[in-house]
């Protein structure tokens, strides 16, 4: 994943600053970002997403979605049950094929926790679900 060069590309004419100030972030932060030092986190990701009108799918290198539930929930917790549900898969088992523990997914379908970008990342292309469906990225 080339998120920094995605980031860059998406910016295009506008300074860091302008980026930095709009994120609320800082510029060294948003350097790291751009030169993929760091990941952002999801929510700031999802920022950079609706800043630019950007496919988080795209942004991700997602390719394939075709295991993303038809079932629309609010919240991101809500969303990762309704994917577990869609895949007919116990806790234990979405763990296992992502890699995680067991309570992890637990604590990120009951909302305790959210997913950092490399995670989330690995969720949608292990479970072949649209990132933008997860975030509530309603891309034109």
């Amino acid at each position: 994943m080339n998120l920094g060069k995605q980031i860059k590309l998406h910016r295009g004419k506008n300074s860091q600053l302008w980026l930095a100030n709009n994120l609320s972030i800082s510029i060294n932060t948003l350097s790291a970002y751009e030169n993929n030092r760091s990941l952002p986190s999801l929510e700031i990701f999802k920022n950079i997403c609706i800043l630019f009108n950007a496919s988080a799918d795209q942004l991700l290198e997602i390719k394939d979605i075709s295991n993303t539930p038809k079932n629309q929930g609010n919240m991101l917790n809500e969303k990762l049950y309704n994917l577990r549900e869609t895949l007919d898969l116990q806790q234990d088992e979405i763990a296992t094929l992502i890699s995680i523990s067991s309570s992890t997914w637990s604590k990120y379908e009951s909302g305790f926790r959210v997913p950092p970008l490399q995670r989330f990342r690995d969720i949608c292309n292990h479970c072949k679900v649209s990132a933008d469906y997860l975030l509530g990225l309603q891309m034109k």
